[in-house]
């Protein structure tokens, strides 16, 4: 989406074109006309009210993936008129219930949503909201094993300490991982990084994995939630290796394979709900940075999402907890944080191009995507034309602040929708104030 512009004279009405018709062939490349063939434009009129809508909002139970619920419990959502129908979704579900339309919007991975274009280009990543760095590959504790970082502690270089870490994985017990190709860099291409031959991989869900793991039952668990993560540490399991083991030790090794491992999450819709409902979307974030300003303020917020988060995904987390979790393993991104983390910075390592383009080589390899799909990150990342637009309204409406008078009650209304973020409506309720 291209910045809005705004007219000196006389104030007039910003555009902001589509997210589908600001795509060149250049930027985007098309699998079917039906997703990307819309020539949509959205025009932010000037205004004094928010429009209401409802959205069918879906939350995978992960704790990155259901901070929403401070805001649904907080009116944040409400503030910006919309009245979210949250709906639990698991792993092996959401992509299809969005697909067909089931949910409107769901938490998402980004890696996940290009593993749908095997069969569909629908799905689009429309903003990142969280990066995790949390992955890690456990055994059990009562099998005594070390980890890659302690057999380098012994004076192993790292691929000789992966190697001794990860053969007792490789004997013939099962190990978990979730369903799905989205983690192939973290499960596989660490046995075959220290020329190891696969283990027997046994896909599960987070809460059936963590079930057996209670009991007893299973040996090695790799869960992609963080809350399991933490109540395995509770439980004494012991971390094999994780994400920063990964990409550290291999950080001078220019064909390192784990350079995809970075995990942006935040929301993800059809293209045509996002063409078509692109004011909700720009509402929808404005809440998501909210929540990341105010509970870096206030981390008792998080008292707020435990008992959703514990509900869903089976876990025993304080708010306390919980508020020590996001901050060692995944940090909410504010609105300030996301320009350079994510889209203006090539050089960071959650730079939504660098992480996205590593996650459909991954799928290339796997043999799950075909290189002739010519798919890169633009294909199914638009977080970066969201973030855009965000910025453009905020500019619009500073610009508009700076040029001085309009009405008082007004402008009043605008600098609060401003002050949550809400940049859109802070740039139609200015807009309306000043003309």
């Amino acid at each position: 989406m291209p910045a809005i512009t705004t007219v000196a004279a006389t104030h007039c009405p910003a555009s902001s074109a589509g997210v589908l018709s600001s795509r060149s062939p250049s930027h985007h490349t098309p699998m079917s006309t039906a997703t990307t063939g819309s020539t949509l434009v959205i025009t932010a009129t000037a205004g004094d009210t928010i429009p209401k809508t409802t959205v069918k909002f879906g939350m995978r139970p992960y704790a990155d993936n259901t901070f929403y619920e401070i805001g649904i419990k907080k009116g944040w959502f409400e503030d910006v008129g919309i009245t979210v129908d949250p709906i639990t979704t698991t792993e092996d579900q959401w992509t299809n219930l969005l697909l067909q339309g089931s949910t409107e919007i769901n938490s998402s991975t980004c890696a996940f949503v290009a593993t749908t274009y095997v069969s569909s280009d629908k799905l689009k990543c429309l903003q990142h909201g969280v990066t995790f760095f949390g992955q890690v590959m456990f055994a059990r504790a009562d099998l005594g094993l070390k980890s890659v970082e302690e057999y380098m502690a012994e004076g192993d270089d790292f691929k000789t300490a992966l190697k001794k870490a990860l053969e007792p994985l490789t004997k013939g017990d099962d190990v978990s991982i979730q369903p799905g190709t989205g983690e192939l860099a973290f499960t596989h291409e660490p046995f075959a990084y220290a020329g190891l031959d696969e283990p027997n991989f046994k896909p599960q869900s987070d809460n059936d994995a963590f079930t057996q793991a209670q009991a007893g039952k299973i040996k090695f668990l790799h869960p992609s939630g963080a809350p399991i993560a933490v109540e395995l540490i509770k439980l004494g399991w012991k971390p094999i290796y994780t994400t920063e083991t990964l990409v550290e030790g291999t950080k001078d090794d220019p064909d390192s394979p784990f350079r995809g491992l970075v995990v942006n999450n935040g929301i993800a819709a059809t293209a045509d709900y996002a063409s078509e409902h692109q004011d909700t979307v720009l509402r929808f974030g404005s809440v998501m940075y909210r929540i990341a300003a105010e509970t870096k303020k206030d981390p008792t917020l998080f008292d707020l999402q435990a008992p959703y988060l514990n509900s869903v995904a089976g876990t025993n987390l304080s708010g306390q907890e919980l508020a020590d979790l996001f901050a060692d393993m995944h940090p909410l991104e504010t609105f300030e944080e996301a320009g350079p983390d994510y889209f203006d910075d090539p050089e960071s390592a959650q730079y939504y191009k660098t992480v996205g383009d590593a996650v459909i080589a991954d799928q290339v390899k796997a043999g799950t995507l075909q290189e002739s799909q010519g798919l890169d990150a633009d294909s199914f990342i638009w977080a970066d034309d969201v973030y855009r637009d965000l910025v453009s309204y905020k500019k619009g409406y500073e610009e508009l602040v700076a040029k001085g008078g309009g009405d008082p009650e007004l402008m009043a209304k605008a600098k609060q929708q401003y002050d949550i973020f809400n940049f859109l409506d802070a740039y139609r309720f200015a807009l309306a104030a000043t003309k």
